[in-house]
């Protein structure tokens, strides 16, 4: 099972770097994979103190989890919000100072 998490893991991170969405990294790599196999014994404890009325519980949860995060991504995918970066609105404004001010310290 822990190649079967390390390897999906990896191929996201593949996908990432290779479509330029997001920053693949190795620790990426990592995390997933730990999280997936802390799931994975979270459904272990699940089925043993359960029995498979819980396991069901558990994959219906877990479909409808995944239906409502696919929403999501597609509605924001189609969304005409575009969020930039602090630094991408200053070079889009054409300002040759990026800097933010800091406010002033009453007292200092």
């Amino acid at each position: 099972m822990t190649l079967v998490v390390a390897t999906a893991s990896a191929a996201l991170e593949v996908a990432q770097f290779v479509l330029g969405v997001g920053r693949s990294d190795v620790t990426d790599v990592l995390s997933d994979t730990a999280g997936g196999l802390l799931g994975l014994a979270a459904l272990a404890v699940v089925r043993a103190a359960g029995g498979a009325r819980a396991t069901t519980l558990v994959r219906r949860a877990c479909s409808a989890a995944t239906v409502v995060a696919v929403l999501a991504a597609g509605l924001y995918a189609l969304s005409p919000v575009r969020l930039l970066h602090v630094h991408d609105v200053g070079s889009a404004a054409g300002a040759v100072d990026e800097r933010i001010p800091l406010p002033a310290v009453p007292g200092g």
